[in-house]
């Protein structure tokens, strides 16, 4: 998954949980969406335990790009 892609995903989740917060739930919308947030988060925990962990891609995104130069040692 790309940096576009995950930026998309990240909007995406954001106007998601935007919504089924102000039809659904009625906190303001910060509140609202750090509720949503912290509890995805802690379902996202839970699958780790269960033993649906995402460590390796997660680390994908946290490793330098490392550009490799074509030039002759």
């Amino acid at each position: 998954m790309s940096l576009f892609q995950t930026a998309t995903l990240l909007v995406l989740l954001a106007a998601l949980f935007g919504y089924i917060n102000h039809r659904h739930i009625g906190l303001p919308s910060t509140v609202g969406l750090m509720v949503m947030a912290l509890a995805l988060s802690f379902i996202l925990e839970g699958f780790g335990v269960l033993g649906f962990g995402m460590e390796e891609r997660a680390a994908h995104f946290f490793v330098p790009h490392r550009l490799q130069s074509n030039r002759a040692a």
